[in-house]
């Protein structure tokens, strides 16, 4: 009997789920101490943004924002909405604006109704972006913040 993960399996999906908890909880430790929003500047001089949109018992949605600066304009990229189970210990994407180019998924789509293979493929580059935010420096450890910077 083999103990290989099938990656072509829909449960692969879960795993991903999994991993992004994990890493939203080093990115964000203080997450239950965060009202409204916090702002990370990592090792750059560009800034992430978090912000709480929906937190119940169970569960915490937010938004996490970067900004590019594009001949003095500034763009929101990427720009996710990602909701966190806490008692399940995962965090799936819910919407994603500004096109990654995965599986051509138009801006502001809503990820409900989408095959797994192309939820694989987002949660997969959310993923790898949080992996990037850290190695960034990005951290929000704010105690009981509404909108402060934390730098690192």
């Amino acid at each position: 009997m083999s103990h290989t993960i099938d990656t072509g399996r829909p449960y692969t999906l879960h795993r991903l789920h999994e991993r992004n908890y994990a890493l939203l909880m080093r990115l964000i430790p203080g997450l239950e101490n965060i009202r409204i929003s916090a702002v990370s500047c990592g090792n750059t001089t560009d800034a992430l943004h978090l912000t709480i949109l929906e937190r119940t018992k169970y569960t915490t949605t937010i938004s996490l924002t970067g900004f590019l600066n594009a001949g003095g304009i500034r763009i929101p990229y990427p720009d996710m909405q990602i909701r966190i189970y806490h008692d399940a210990s995962v965090a799936e994407l819910l919407r994603h604006s500004g096109g990654t180019g995965l599986a051509n998924i138009e801006p502001e789509t809503e990820f409900r109704d989408i095959g797994v293979e192309t939820l694989k493929k987002l949660n997969g580059f959310l993923t790898k972006w949080l992996t990037a935010c850290m190695a960034n420096g990005y951290c929000f450890d704010a105690e009981d913040s509404k909108e402060e910077i934390i730098k690192n």
